[in-house]
């Protein structure tokens, strides 16, 4: 979705208003080459992020990633 005038892309926090945080569960929340759809979100603390990694090299990149806009739960069934 863009704006026609500009051909920019919409960012969607600049369409809707928010009044509460948005609440993401990432199972397998892995820091790749790819970037995740939420990551503006929760970097810009609009959303906060359970990321479901068992993978204990993975927990350091995501707590620096995220800071405190994240909670990493280690063990999950």
């Amino acid at each position: 979705m863009s704006d026609i005038s500009t051909n920019k892309p919409y960012k969607l926090l600049d369409i809707f208003e928010l009044n509460r945080k948005i609440y993401i569960a990432d199972i397998g929340a892995s820091v790749t080459q790819e970037t995740p759809v939420y990551k503006n979100f929760v970097s810009d603390g609009a959303g906060y992020l359970y990321a479901f990694d068992g993978d204990e090299r993975e927990i350091d990149d995501i707590r620096r990633i995220y800071n405190s806009n994240a909670e990493i739960i280690p063990n999950f069934m």
